[in-house]
């Protein structure tokens, strides 16, 4: 694999027969491939944030399937190689959307994954933080999206470090494209919500209130669906003390709320008109 990974700063078409082992050769050989690679991967981590020159960039293209990383600065060697690194983390992720048996040899390796992510993306420049965000980004859209229980459980002593990390990296950094990665981020967190309950504060003023804010719609419905799931699955006495915690948070809310008030064919008004009725007039308490 150290030759292959060496070869592809020569010929990145290589890339392409991993896609083919792990999305296209049946569930038997993607299991081998995925449990080599991610072997491999886990132990050159610290090689993908690596970044260089200006003057030699690359555009990522779309060698993982449903995924497109943003913001690869690339240079000629160390740099070609962080790049096509994260490709490969990002296709052994994806290979769990079709071969779900596949989560058996990634669960070993996902507390040192992401451990060492946030550990190299906080030790450094933040410029290297890129790679790392977008990595766990694909990560966390891949087990939140299979529901994979065990995975769940892997990361739950986790939950705490993995907050405090994105809320470091978000008031740390400037990188607006970084900062909405984040935003995803502490919303998709593969956790049950008994287990978020402690940390809701949080996620409103780190997840929830920014992605109503952005202009992107795929963060608006992310944090609308959001704060209607909460609403659907927690009763009003228990989670409005929590939300309430900082009456100023509270309102940002609200009025962050309004902002999606647009009828058709505004994609977003009605979903935001239930969430209001679902609330029983609570809102006008902080408007």
């Amino acid at each position: 694999l150290e030759f292959i990974a060496h070869e592809m700063e020569k010929e990145t078409s290589i890339i392409a027969i991993f896609k083919h082992l792990l999305l296209s050769s049946g569930k038997a050989v993607s299991y081998e491939v995925c449990d080599l690679l991610i072997s491999f991967l886990v132990e050159h981590i610290d090689e993908v944030g690596v970044h260089g020159d200006e003057d030699c960039e690359s555009q990522a293209n779309s060698t993982t399937e449903g995924y497109n990383p943003s913001h690869s600065s690339l240079t000629c060697s160390s740099s070609k190689r962080a790049h096509h690194l994260f490709l490969l983390f990002c296709l052994d992720f994806s290979s769990l959307n079709k071969f779900p048996k596949n989560e058996i040899v990634l669960r070993p390796h996902l507390q040192k994954l992401i451990s060492e992510c946030f550990r190299r993306s906080t030790e450094g420049p933040l410029s290297g933080s890129g790679h790392y965000m977008n990595m766990l980004r694909s990560l966390f859209r891949v087990i939140t999206g299979g529901k994979f229980e065990e995975s769940y459980k892997e990361l739950l002593p986790l939950i705490p470090s993995v907050l405090n990390g994105l809320f470091r990296i978000f008031t740390l950094t400037e990188d607006d494209a970084l900062r909405l990665v984040i935003v995803e981020l502490s919303l998709t967190i593969p956790a049950r919500l008994s287990v978020l309950l402690p940390h809701l504060p949080l996620l409103m003023k780190l997840g929830l209130i920014p992605a109503l804010q952005s202009n992107h719609g795929d963060l608006n419905n992310l944090g609308l669906r959001t704060l209607e799931f909460w609403i659907d699955n927690l009763s009003a006495d228990f989670l409005f003390p929590i939300l309430a915690q900082q009456s100023s948070t509270m309102g940002e809310l609200m009025v962050s709320l309004t902002r999606h008030l647009h009828p058709a064919p505004y994609p977003y008004g009605l979903l935001c008109l239930r969430i209001l009725g679902k609330l029983g007039g609570k809102n006008r308490i902080f408007m």
